[in-house]
């Protein structure tokens, strides 16, 4: 615990990531989800139907933001799970993957799958017609829908930024400043539009604009990727994901949905070790002073607990280094 201040008053608070560590009869006791930040959703937020469906309140308002809706595509497509014998992930595989994810996601608009544009890969003499279509689905007075694929380029304009696809780079996506500032504040340091961009995943709610073959985008999310689209907030991040892949190990990486930046989440989770999934942290600069304190506060939590074992890189290497995968029995 520790002593905080807001405004002129004093107050006890917990330390970032140590909930674990108190007692259970403790009002400052907290469990130690560290796999996914879907369980921070209210009742009803997502609800799962008898036939596997998922129920998902993305709306204006709603309890559900886009970027909620991109994590929860991301994890149908299982974009965020890495096995031994995965080979490299194009655009290609991902694509069939989120559109199939998309036929079991229900929002409040009706079937995902219905709504969403996921671009074919790039064909030059396919293109012309690809382009006439995707604008034809795009172009629905009084209907948004939604567009995913990998950032090309924010590009800034005089009233905002031109967002590029890749896959659509003659699709003119419009996002004003407003749209902008808010995507910035809910990033928390994690994104800026102004610097060169990472690959990145881009989830757009568009509507129609004021010219043909123009559209404007009323919400947006984008979350940073390594090159087989597994999400990730760093180089580091990513630099860890391959190595655990090229030692052969299988690894999900753990998604925020909406849960606050102060949680700590792993960043990724070995599948492959005896017991449960074995949580990895990568203590690197994510952008988010928030998240980076409070993993490393996590960091220090699990080292005082012999009954939750965690590996941890930091710097340039491991400081706890993963286990050896668990024997399969053949």
């Amino acid at each position: 615990m520790y002593v905080a201040r807001r405004g002129t008053t004093f107050y006890l608070a917990r330390m970032p990531g140590t909930g674990m560590l108190h007692a259970e009869d403790c009002p400052s006791a907290e469990g130690a989800n560290l796999f996914s930040g879907a369980d921070s959703y209210l009742a009803g937020a997502m609800t799962e139907s008898p036939d596997g469906r998922l129920s998902v309140q993305y709306a204006d308002g709603g309890p559900v933001s886009i970027e909620g809706l991109l994590d929860l595509m991301i994890e149908m497509a299982e974009l965020n799970v890495l096995r031994p014998d995965a080979g490299q992930r194009t655009w290609r595989d991902a694509r069939k993957a989120l559109a199939e994810g998309a036929e079991d996601i229900i929002t409040p608009d009706g079937s995902l799958a219905a709504q969403i544009l996921l671009p074919h890969a790039f064909n030059k003499d396919s293109y012309a017609t690809e382009r006439v279509g995707q604008e034809a689905f795009l172009t629905v007075p009084d209907c948004a829908r939604l567009v995913c694929a990998p950032l090309r380029e924010l590009r800034p304009t005089a009233y905002g930024w031109r967002v590029i696809l890749k896959h659509m780079p003659d699709t003119r996506f419009w996002l004003s400043r407003t749209v902008a500032e808010s995507l910035v504040e809910r990033a928390a340091g994690t994104f800026n539009p102004g610097a060169p961009p990472l690959p990145s995943l881009a989830l757009m709610r568009v509507k129609q604009g004021g010219k043909p073959g123009e559209f404007r985008v009323s919400d947006i999310a984008l979350r940073r990727t390594d090159r087989r689209f597994m999400p990730c907030l760093s180089e580091q991040e990513a630099q860890v994901a391959d190595e655990l892949s090229a030692a052969r190990r299988a690894l999900l990486r753990p998604l925020r949905f909406d849960a606050p930046w102060p949680r700590a989440l792993a960043d990724y989770a070995l599948l492959d070790c005896a017991g449960a999934p074995l949580p990895v942290l990568v203590l690197a600069p994510t952008g988010s002073e928030a998240l980076d304190l409070s993993k490393r506060f996590l960091a220090g939590a699990l080292r005082h607990r012999s009954d939750f074992p965690c590996s941890v890189w930091e710097r340039t290497g491991w400081s706890s280094p993963p286990p050896e995968a668990a024997a399969v029995a053949n």
